[in-house]
């Protein structure tokens, strides 16, 4: 099973420092795993920059990162842009004054021919070494989930497959009282076993929030899956780490939380307000669109997606498809958390 989600490649996120605890139970082959797994993870560097934000970012050569350990992809040839050259416009000059998003370095720091890659460090791993697949997709039957979503509806065509979906999400910094929980707002595409989620999240165990603007689309020359942040080519996901996912069958746009355990209040979604219909009270993900077999952008209208709240006494969600010439289709969802049950 493969389960991609991509928050903060390259962009601002909080420091969570390691439970002592955690470096306590490790025994000495365990630790000395971890360094033998450091030394393979971080490659040689051409460049080394500290940001602003407290991370060590290395330049590596584009040919050399880490990605090529995988066997599946022995014999790839790197793709340096999407062939979707429409995309490439798809900001119109309201959305582009909005833009928010802050990258952690300047995109002409690395050498041409390298890639930026922040440095992975022992905490980096002893967190996810402790963290078990808690990504999942809408899976309401999972403890300690809830979401507040809007979802492609294939209805009766049970042909409909989707090659792309967009949306600017609005970022807020909810409060996340324990290490393990976790509150965020993502877009996502899904077949089967394979899928793809893009967006923010808080989630101490792993790292902090960000400002940001996805755009996931399938790129039909290659079959790749691209990652757009504002306008712009971020990385795709090879389609050979696949194992059918040349178009999805599932979609949509919706804000989550996660509380693992049992009994404890779970943590706002979004900004921690309900949906009021005045945008900018809670949060919002705005300008949705999807793509099917033209490659085009479409407007979820509210024929063509489905309402999912599981526990609306925590969290609401709120659509009625367009709303304005700036907005476009929006929807709006959070709450204060609580004792929202398990």
């Amino acid at each position: 099973m493969i389960n991609f989600i991509l928050i903060c490649l390259c962009l601002a996120s909080n420091n969570y420092k390691v439970d002592g605890r955690m470096m306590a139970s490790m025994s000495q082959e365990e630790d000395l795993e971890l360094e033998n797994q450091l030394r393979l993870m971080n490659k040689p560097p051409l460049k080394t920059i500290q940001t602003a934000f407290g991370h060590i970012v290395d330049c590596i050569d584009i040919n050399k990162q880490l990605v090529f350990d995988n066997p599946l992809l022995k014999n790839h040839k790197i793709q340096l842009r999407s062939s979707l050259e429409h995309a490439r416009k798809t900001l119109n000059e309201d959305q582009r004054s909005a833009r928010s998003s802050r990258i952690e370095i300047e995109e002409d720091l690395c050498p041409i021919g390298t890639i930026p890659v922040r440095r992975t460090t022992k905490d980096d791993l002893i967190r996810i070494k402790h963290l078990s697949n808690k990504n999942g997709m809408l899976i309401a039957e999972a403890p300690g989930n809830h979401f507040a979503a809007v979802t492609l509806n294939r209805g009766a065509n049970i042909t409909d497959v989707y090659y792309g979906i967009k949306g600017i999400i609005n970022v807020y910094n909810p409060t996340v009282t324990r290490k393990e929980q976790m509150s965020g707002a993502y877009l996502y595409l899904a077949k089967g076993p394979n899928s793809i989620m893009a967006g923010w999240q808080v989630y101490p165990e792993i790292h902090g929030d960000v400002k940001t603007y996805f755009f996931t689309a399938w790129d039909p020359a290659t079959n790749n899956w691209w990652v757009r942040l504002q306008d712009k080519d971020l990385g795709y996901f090879p389609a050979t780490l696949f194992a059918d996912m040349t178009s999805a069958e599932e979609g949509g746009w919706y804000g989550r939380t996660m509380t693992p355990t049992y009994n404890s209040p779970s943590p706002p979604m979004g900004s921690g307000h309900f949906p009021d219909h005045t945008f900018g009270h809670a949060c919002y993900i705005r300008n949705m669109t999807f793509q099917k077999y033209t490659r085009e952008d479409i407007e979820p209208t509210l024929d063509l997606v489905g309402i999912y709240k599981d526990m609306p006494s925590c969290y609401e969600m709120s659509y009625t498809g367009y709303v304005d010439d700036s907005l476009r289709y929006a929807m709006q969802f959070g709450g204060p958390g609580g004792n929202c049950g398990y």
